[in-house]
């Protein structure tokens, strides 16, 4: 009823303006909603990038970034990997494992915990998207017959509150998460596969840089790996040079934020 509320405001003259409410836009290769989106709004608020197609970009701090709380990792908490999920059956265009590419999805993630070393996947703490039932996927059940059923987050906490028991956060995909964890400061692995989320040509630059600094992995396995050997001092690789340079840069274009977001919306 909202929508078509809108549709009829728009064509009585009214000016619409859209603002990104989640990740992927502005990196991703082929995204069929953000595309719609720019077509139809008169002015689309973005989380720090502008579009090479569409003039009607303005980029300025997140709303939702911009008002999170710090977050302080913990030293000793869980490693916290965080799932996605996709409806079983194609239902949109955009560069993420659709349909059937999420069974390789989720063979990745079984070969990233399958390299972990045991003292690892000890404190490996899997949250689910629990709407990925209702989307098809029975995840919880795939995880329990691989022996993965003792890591499981069943309390469904919002991610502020289970990224306080964590030292480090696991994304696996070109969504939100990353994008949040990233704005924060907080310690975070991303690995996804580069066949599926694809990028488009002028983010490349500054995936690049995520990629160098080994946040970011195309291989399930390297970025076990890349685990394994920071888990015991996470800050000392989180907090060097390299990786805050090249985690301050790519904020700065795709996960913006500002204390005085106020005054310069």
């Amino acid at each position: 009823g909202f929508k078509i509320w809108i549709a009829e405001k728009k064509q009585e003259g009214c000016k619409l303006i859209i603002g990104q409410h989640g990740g992927s836009f502005g990196i991703a290769k082929y995204h069929q909603s953000e595309f719609h989106q720019l077509k139809v709004a008169d002015s689309f608020i973005s989380w720090g990038w502008k579009s090479r197609e569409f003039q009607n970009t303005f980029p300025v701090p997140s709303l939702q970034l911009s008002q999170r709380l710090p977050v302080k990792s913990s030293n000793d908490g869980y490693i916290l990997h965080v799932l996605n999920s996709m409806p079983r059956y194609f239902y949109s265009y955009q560069s993420l494992p659709n349909a059937a590419h999420f069974l390789n999805y989720l063979e990745d993630q079984l070969k990233f915990f399958d390299h972990f070393e045991d003292s690892q996947r000890n404190i490996l703490k899997i949250r689910l998207n629990y709407s990925g039932g209702k989307r098809g996927w029975d995840i919880h059940e795939i995880l329990c017959q691989e022996g993965y059923s003792s890591n499981i987050d069943y309390a469904n906490h919002n991610l502020e509150k289970i990224l306080q028991e964590s030292r480090l956060c696991v994304s696996t995909t070109n969504t939100t998460v990353f994008l949040e964890t990233l704005s924060l400061n907080f310690p975070s692995i991303i690995f996804w596969d580069s066949k599926y989320s694809e990028i488009r040509d002028d983010s490349k630059i500054y995936v690049q840089l995520l990629l160098d600094a080994e946040i970011l992995f195309y291989c399930p396995k390297e970025a076990a790996k890349k685990v394994n050997s920071i888990s015991e001092n996470i800050d000392a690789w989180w907090f060097s040079e390299k990786v805050q340079s090249a985690r301050t840069k790519f904020c700065d274009r795709y996960a913006l934020t500002s204390k005085n977001w106020t005054a310069e919306w």
